[in-house]
């Protein structure tokens, strides 16, 4: 029985470690047809659409964002 417990407790640390991890990081992802030098960014987590300079991704959240600023 206590092992179960302990088991359970396991368990539930490494959901919320791992779940708070994937919720908080942007992963972005290139819209198609981009050239010049400003590219679309999609976030593939929260679904943010952001611009990036010379080929490189945004490098912060832009979730957050509301009326153009930060």
């Amino acid at each position: 029985m206590p092992f179960a417990i302990l088991g359970a407790l396991v368990l539930l640390a490494l959901a919320l470690i791992l779940g708070r991890r994937r919720s908080t990081t942007c992963r972005w992802v290139p819209t198609p047809g981009g050239h010049g030098s400003l590219r679309e960014y999609t976030c593939k987590t929260c679904g943010v659409t952001a611009y990036g300079q010379n080929g490189k991704p945004p490098s912060l959240c832009k979730r957050t964002v509301k009326n153009g600023k930060l």
